[in-house]
């Protein structure tokens, strides 16, 4: 198994892409990116 560490740039833009989505999109889009993300780091590791 793979473990996924996260860098400092990797979350600010994780949750940069986060609040653009927030401010600009539905909370179904915010949501439906939280799981593709969480759905491929599953598939990594």
């Amino acid at each position: 198994m793979i473990q996924i560490i996260w860098t400092e740039r990797a979350k600010l833009d994780y949750w940069g892409n986060i609040e653009y989505l927030e401010r600009d999109w539905t909370l179904t889009n915010v949501y439906s990116f939280m799981d593709k993300t969480n759905d491929l780091i599953e598939v990594i590791n």
